[in-house]
């Protein structure tokens, strides 16, 4: 009897135990689920900046310059790099259908691979979408 006794004591010690957890849980599943929410966008340029056809927007996400220029596939998209190159840190340029550093002719493509070195890492590409005649870019979560 006296081990029946601690046995449901252990058992009555788990349930409230689990108990205790499902909460938590749940919060947490929550905290998941917002950060998983749409990112939020700022503007930064207007279409009739892409004059060039590109625009290099410096400090335009903390201290990051972003490169957007027209997707060549879809008029209507814009496509935005990190500038900095990841070799030395020269900005990028738009030349024809690749991106360009001038300081050490590292290439990349337009989705920031690279595509000749001495580059090794790709460009880090950033969320943009217009939204009338503005340009706006997705800012990175915190």
């Amino acid at each position: 009897m006296n081990t029946r006794r601690v046995f449901l004591r252990w058992v009555a010690l788990g349930f409230g135990a689990l108990a205790g957890t499902i909460p938590a849980l749940q919060r947490w599943q929550g905290s998941v689920a917002r950060s998983q929410t749409t990112p939020q966008f700022k503007p930064v340029a207007k279409v009739a900046d892409l004059k060039e056809g590109q625009l290099l927007v410096e400090k335009a996400l903390g201290d990051k310059s972003v490169l957007l220029f027209q997707d060549p596939t879809d008029a209507k998209k814009i496509l935005a790099v990190d500038a900095a190159c990841t070799h030395r840190g020269c900005d990028v340029a738009l030349k024809g259908s690749e991106l360009v550093c001038p300081c050490h002719n590292s290439k990349f493509a337009l989705n920031g691979n690279v595509t000749n070195g001495p580059a090794k890492d790709p460009l880090t590409v950033y969320e943009a979408k217009l939204e009338g005649d503005a340009i706006l870019l997705a800012t990175p979560k915190a």
